[in-house]
C-alpha cells in the first residue's frame, strides 16, 4: 500500500508546473558582465578587489565564474 501511495505522489508531482517569480522581493542581482553592479537597484553595488577576471565555470561555460 505504501508503494502505491508513493507511486501516486510521484505521478502527481510530475504534472506540477511550479514557477517562482524572482522579481518579487529580489534585493540584488549580479550578472557576470565584468563589473559588480547590482542591476536591480542602486543600493547594493559590489566592489571587485584584486586581479579578478571572468573565466569558465565548472561546466566549461565562458564568462560564468570569477577567478
Amino acid at each position: 500500500m505504501k508503494y502505491l501511495l508513493l507511486f501516486v505522489i510521484l505521478i502527481i508531482s510530475q504534472n506540477c508546473f511550479c514557477q517562482v517569480d524572482l522579481s518579487n522581493g529580489l534585493i540584488a542581482y549580479y550578472p557576470f558582465n565584468g563589473n559588480a553592479k547590482n542591476v536591480v537597484s542602486d543600493n547594493f553595488h559590489g566592489t571587485l578587489n584584486g586581479s579578478i577576471q571572468l573565466t569558465k565555470d565548472r561546466f566549461g561555460v565562458d564568462n560564468s565564474a570569477y577567478l
